[in-house]
């Protein structure tokens, strides 16, 4: 089973819409260690119509990880990117994976 970007989330209160995670805030430092090579990754540039779910599938076996490509290349956690787009994937997943556990 793919691990979820809920496991280490904090359960946040909002009076207006109620209970949600917080996810992103608390992994910016996974960003910059892409971005510095702390944690070693390669470019794909993304096709016209292909998601992220599809990269992920293609580069981990597993399309639940798309979150992971999300957050490596600071987009938000949309799984559409244009065409063209360069996005960085970790190498090993597990280099990313270890922080959620």
């Amino acid at each position: 089973m793919a691990t979820s970007r809920y496991n280490n989330s904090w359960i946040l209160n909002n009076n207006t819409f109620g209970p949600y995670f917080e996810t992103f805030g608390d992994y910016w430092f996974i960003y910059d260690n892409i971005q510095d090579g702390t944690i070693k990754s390669h470019e794909v540039v993304t096709n016209p119509s292909v998601r992220l779910d599809h990269i992920s599938f293609q580069e981990f076996g597993d399309s639940q990880y798309w979150w992971i490509i999300a957050l490596c290349n600071n987009i938000g956690f949309a799984p559409q990117v244009r065409g063209g787009t360069s996005l960085l994937i970790p190498n090993n997943l597990n280099d990313v994976l270890k922080y959620f556990d």
